[in-house]
């Protein structure tokens, strides 16, 4: 990252991993649940395999694992159908990708790279 201009890869040592989005004719794609884009967040995982991607970053608050803590999820209904775009998408990446903890891919970058 470039400390002076962050939109723009730099010297520091810092490495931004942001969420996976794609933009389509509809708006953004995020690779966020919000109760009714499954769909939408396993053709993120399908786009960044073909085109491979370095990495999928998912996004979602530990608040929003239980009824209420989100707006998004308030009910336990809510939260049951969260857990099964989760089973879907966790399950297709799990066939696709291997994890890896931040400072794993940052180092796994910073190799590919030469930094």
């Amino acid at each position: 990252m470039d400390l002076n201009r962050i939109d723009r890869e730099g010297n520091s040592p810092l490495l931004e991993v942001p969420v996976s989005i794609v933009p389509n004719s509809n708006g953004t794609w995020w690779l966020r649940p919000n109760g009714q884009n499954r769909d939408s967040m396993l053709a993120i995982l399908k786009l960044a395999r073909e085109e491979q991607w370095p990495c999928v970053e998912f996004m979602l608050h530990s608040s929003e694992l239980m009824p209420g803590g989100s707006p998004t999820f308030q009910t336990q209904d809510d939260i049951e159908a969260l857990y099964d775009d989760l089973k879907a998408l966790l399950g297709e990446a799990a066939e696709q990708f291997q994890g890896q903890t931040l400072s794993e891919f940052y180092d796994d970058y910073k190799s590919q790279r030469h930094l």
